[in-house]
């Protein structure tokens, strides 16, 4: 039983995720995988506390441009989200302006979702090689490819997950 347990544990931690795209972590103390129910909480394991608003990468503190129309996408680049998982699954979301928000009720991008908060992350594209995705202090956090960020530089192929869905975002240059 162990042995199985520890198979399923070692095939979900290669691919990043654990049951529904939650995040695996290893605990610090004790170097086991748990999934966290919560933001702060303790290691089911060993009971050593972590604190994943500590633990949030931040990649790029790089200042926003003020000189963005953020009602416009840069020329020549074309930007969606293709959602991989949720009740929206196949759907594509076509981004259209260079400030999108993604939110619960409000926003560009509404993901009807009691773990989404009101306004929930924003991707900004500040040129064709500058995009990022930027979590607006929401209550459960904006993971990309299963990382809580709170802003990052975003690529083509970048899995983001908010609330319980996942996206898939998508960048051609023209």
């Amino acid at each position: 039983m162990e042995k199985e347990r520890q198979k399923t544990v070692d095939t979900q931690e290669k691919k990043g995720y654990y049951k529904g795209m939650s995040p695996l972590i290893r605990c610090k103390k004790c170097k086991e995988p748990f999934i966290p129910e919560e933001m702060i909480g303790k290691c089911p394991n060993c009971g050593e506390g972590y604190n994943l608003y500590e633990e949030t990468i931040q990649q790029e503190d790089s200042e926003t441009p003020s000189s963005i129309n953020w009602d416009v996408l840069p020329p020549k680049v074309e930007v969606w989200l293709e959602f991989i998982s949720g009740k929206r699954a196949g759907e594509v979301v076509k981004i259209n302006k260079s400030r999108f928000i993604i939110g619960r009720t409000d926003g560009d991008l509404i993901i009807d979702d009691p773990h989404v908060s009101k306004k929930h992350a924003a991707i900004e594209i500040w040129s064709r090689d500058q995009m990022f995705i930027k979590d607006l202090e929401s209550k459960n956090g904006t993971f990309l490819n299963n990382i809580l960020v709170t802003r990052t530089k975003l690529k083509d192929g970048d899995i983001i997950k908010i609330g319980t869905s996942l996206m898939k975002f998508h960048v051609k240059l023209l």
